[in-house]
């Protein structure tokens, strides 16, 4: 398996501190097949250039690591940020048996020449910036915007709450060694994604702000559906699900969504396959492969009964890929956009929304 890192001076810390506005860290990627990578750094969530350029390229070599000394300037940004890597492979990488995106932890960064005064009366959004908030703070809303899901991991629940109350509606424990790995909504309940591992998930402070540090080795996932009322109405193993696969990776859960009545599961590999599961029969059907489609999913949605996306074409860059699939008949219409970066995809009643973001 491919890893990345981002080292620096003191790593127990999680904390990066600049000096005079300037960070010095390294970048590593190694392992996995021999192949080539582009690694974009990220600064808040927004990609920015590096070395003069939008991306690292690196070719990962058996028994080797590819590293990269890199500085930043981050005398414009506020004193509190966050930094981390995706990394993605390029040309013929996409054809390896591999899950990607793959992305380093989030860290710290401290901007030395902002006061830090300017951040005391907003810790807790200050906070949030730099927690990876598919596993933390709120995970998804009520319809009627009146009731969320949160987790608590300082006091180990999983909280319906209401908005305008300080007392949950109602709480659950979450087990030893385990995290909430992701959340989705339907119209008459949610469906969470339980993380089991090696260690429990641990908390640490510094300069009065609290990180979450969750663990990388994941043992087994439950798939959880619940109704409104946080109530469990099933418990489903990954193994039962994708019992062909001996080994599951955050990425095929991070590209995973739910129609509306809660009955269809699909799952996306970064690959042309398309997964369907039905929570009434327990089935798994693979719906779109590499000999129908030739789109590399970054996302899916449900839009209606249909599967809108984006993603990119093997072999193929500087070119954007979205579109609609219709699983009942097959059909796939395909339309090609040029330097156009996605980020994100929002679906209303009428339309769906793609999201852009410039490199700053």
């Amino acid at each position: 398996m491919t890893r990345t890192e981002i080292i620096y001076d003191d790593k127990s810390k999680n904390v990066i501190y600049a000096k005079n506005g300037k960070v010095k860290f390294k970048f590593r990627i190694y392992g996995g097949p021999e192949i080539e990578y582009n690694t974009t750094i990220f600064v808040n969530h927004k990609p920015v250039r590096i070395m003069n350029s939008d991306y690292l390229a690196a070719k990962i070599e058996k028994g080797k690591m590819c590293t990269f000394d890199l500085e930043l300037d981050i005398s414009d940004y506020e004193r509190l940020n966050t930094i981390y890597a995706i990394s993605n492979p390029s040309g013929k990488g996409y054809f390896a048996d591999i899950y990607f995106p793959i992305k380093t932890n989030s860290i710290l960064l401290v901007n030395d020449l902002k006061s830090s005064t300017q951040s005391q009366g907003n810790k807790n959004s200050a906070h949030k910036n730099y927690l990876d908030l598919s596993k933390s703070g709120t995970l998804a809303q009520d319809k009627d915007y009146s009731r969320y899901l949160d987790v608590d991991y300082e006091s180990g629940y999983m909280l319906l709450m209401e908005n305008g109350k300080s007392s949950p509606v109602k709480q659950i424990t979450i087990e030893k060694n385990s995290f909430i790995e992701k959340a989705l909504e339907f119209d008459k309940g949610y469906i969470i994604v339980t993380a089991y591992a090696d260690r429990p998930v641990e908390l640490t402070e510094e300069s009065g702000f609290k990180f979450i540090d969750f663990p990388q080795d994941v043992k087994r996932r439950l798939v959880k559906i619940y109704d409104k009322n946080l109530n469990l109405q099933k418990e489903i193993d990954f193994v039962d699900i994708f019992p062909q696969k001996n080994n599951y990776h955050q990425t095929i859960v991070s590209k995973m969504t739910v129609s509306r009545d809660g009955k269809k599961i699909i799952w996306a590999e970064s690959s042309p396959k398309l997964y369907m599961y039905d929570v009434e029969t327990g089935k798994t059907s693979e719906i779109l492969n590499e000999t129908s489609n030739n789109i590399c999913f970054s996302s899916v949605l449900f839009a209606g009964d249909d599967i809108v996306f984006y993603g990119i074409r093997v072999n193929e860059e500087g070119t954007f890929y979205y579109g609609a699939f219709e699983p009942q008949s097959k059909k796939m219409n395909v339309f090609a956009e040029k330097n156009f970066n996605c980020v994100r995809m929002r679906v209303s009643q009428k339309y769906v929304v793609f999201e852009k973001v410039c490199c700053i």
